[in-house]
């Protein structure tokens, strides 16, 4: 494919050889054939054309006379076995003006989670346009995410098993603000990360070793710089506090079964006795028929004061975190993000893609679908959406260390016995480095 023009010093800075870094249009890739017969011809090589971006967005931001590099990219998804594109369900935006920064990312699911999450897009950039400030910016999120609720019920979109899910981001004054729904997941570069944050949730990507191969194949070797704070937490059925709730409202949460009864995939909410409606995520705005089940759109929020050794933000839909982990992620910004396109409004036609001619948001979701294809050679997948926004906050030193002894937190969930006194002092204390806001007394508490 050739080689980027680099200097020497950033191809030593570069984890993932540079020639990894052009990505074709054009894709060949072997798959297991549907009809294994012919034992001698298990494979069968499938060559289709990769979609372009549907969005894609680079520039230079100033806010509270600072400036930040703020980019977002969108990539549908795509049917491999028909060379088709899929209709896109994710949709992402960030606004901004002299003091605030939103950003928005919504993640469709169902016959009509396109337009689900298209109409809570809309919405909620509507909503940031008419408020002129923020005195209790998790409590705007919360309006927010009822209002998308609300009007969303009252829509004409049948929305009965059809939903998306949600991050929401606000900065304001060194501190940012999230409210999330599902498995879209925000997630912060440090080199001091705060002892109180979110449990990680890397199941799609760790039970699948296909995943870590290939992560180690693609040579994503771990620089001990930076580590990941996830701010979020992915809202699955199967973690106890909300499995809890499913259950007592009626539901049950299975994974799906094969023929010899064996689980697989993530795991699903269901009718008590019936196979439906298999929802993978325990919160969601939509899915109206589901809310009997236990899924509710009451947000999870999270406020986190921005240090010195806070370098970027990225928000992103599960077509990235289902097939790259927090670590993986974050390094490869890292290690690209000063080499990319710093203001662009279109993708580059015609040309493979680079950094030189693309944004690091785009390089990040183009480098997630490269991981998809090691899916699809073993299993009959779709390619999912994929979807990010990046906020650089600021370079990171290249000499920089962590300074915690131990650079990876150990977050705790709380027992749901805590007696309410202790709920209430985390409820109510703001962290020198972050807190969790809890939004009700059945949600989990982490430290």
């Amino acid at each position: 494919m050739g080689s980027c023009a680099l200097s020497k010093t950033d191809q030593e800075k570069s984890i993932i050889p540079v020639i990894q870094l052009q990505y074709s249009r054009q894709a060949l890739i072997k798959i297991h054939k549907k009809d294994q017969t012919d034992a001698s011809q298990e494979f069968s090589e499938i060559a289709f054309h990769l979609s372009e971006p549907l969005k894609t967005y680079s520039d230079l931001i100033c806010i509270s006379n600072r400036i930040f590099q703020l980019s977002l990219s969108i990539i549908p998804g795509l049917i491999p076995r028909l060379d088709q594109e899929k209709v896109c369900q994710d949709n992402c935006f960030a606004l901004s003006n002299d003091e605030y920064i939103f950003i928005g990312l919504y993640d469709g699911h169902g016959f009509n989670g396109d337009k689900v999450s298209l109409f809570c897009s809309e919405l909620a950039q509507n909503l940031f346009s008419v408020v002129k400030s923020f005195p209790d910016p998790i409590e705007f999120l919360k309006y927010v995410t009822d209002k998308c609720a609300s009007e969303l019920k009252k829509s004409d979109i049948d929305s009965s098993l059809s939903g998306c899910t949600q991050v929401l981001v606000l900065y304001l004054n060194s501190k940012i603000y999230c409210a999330t729904l599902g498995d879209s997941r925000a997630v912060l570069a440090s080199s001091n990360p705060p002892e109180m944050v979110p449990v990680s949730y890397n199941g799609p990507f760790h039970m699948n070793p296909l995943l870590v191969e290939v992560k180690q194949r693609r040579n994503s070797i771990l620089s001990k710089n930076i580590v990941p704070v996830q701010l979020t937490f992915d809202q699955k059925p199967d973690l106890p506090e909300e499995m809890m709730r499913i259950t007592q409202c009626g539901g049950r949460v299975e994974q799906l079964k094969s023929d010899d009864e064996c689980g697989f995939g993530p795991f699903r909410v269901w009718e008590m006795k019936q196979n439906f409606p298999g929802l993978s995520v325990s919160r969601a705005l939509g899915d109206f028929n589901c809310k009997k089940l236990g899924i509710i759109s009451e947000p999870v929020c999270s406020m986190h004061t921005i240090g010195e050794e806070d370098y970027f933000l990225v928000v992103a839909s599960d077509g990235i975190w289902d097939v790259m982990d927090n670590d993986d992620v974050i390094n490869f910004i890292e290690n690209y993000r000063r080499l990319c396109k710093s203001k662009t409004k279109i993708s580059v036609q015609g040309h493979l893609v680079n950094p030189s001619n693309s944004s690091i948001s785009q390089m990040l979701c183009e480098e997630a679908r490269v991981r998809w294809f090691s899916i699809i050679k073993e299993e009959d997948v779709t390619i999912d959406d994929i979807s990010c926004v990046i906020l650089q906050l600021k370079d990171t030193p290249l000499k920089s260390h962590i300074k915690n002894q131990n650079p990876i937190a150990k977050p705790q969930i709380l027992n749901e016995n805590l007696e309410t006194s202790k709920i209430k002092d985390y409820q109510n204390k703001d962290l020198k480095r972050g807190s969790l806001l809890i939004p009700s007394s059945n949600s989990p508490i982490f430290i």
